[in-house]
């Protein structure tokens, strides 16, 4: 069987993650990860997607124009 190459052509990311983008997680933890994680892709031209599962009545919104949003 042949694998074909991951590019941004073929492939979109989409990360879940349980921790936002709040100062708290940015402090190193797993939101920082992620965070770094899906910037990282974007700038390979890799269209990426974060999803942040927590509090419903907080409003999503635009990170960056250029690599993710939160929904």
């Amino acid at each position: 069987m042949r694998y074909k190459k991951i590019t941004p052509d073929n492939s979109v990311f989409v990360i879940l993650s349980f921790e936002g983008p709040d100062l708290y997680s940015q402090a190193g933890g797993l939101g920082f990860r992620v965070t770094e994680l899906s910037e990282a892709l974007a700038k390979k031209g890799f269209e990426t997607h974060v999803i942040f599962v927590g509090d419903p009545y907080i409003d999503s919104g635009q990170i960056d124009s250029y690599f993710s949003h939160l929904a």
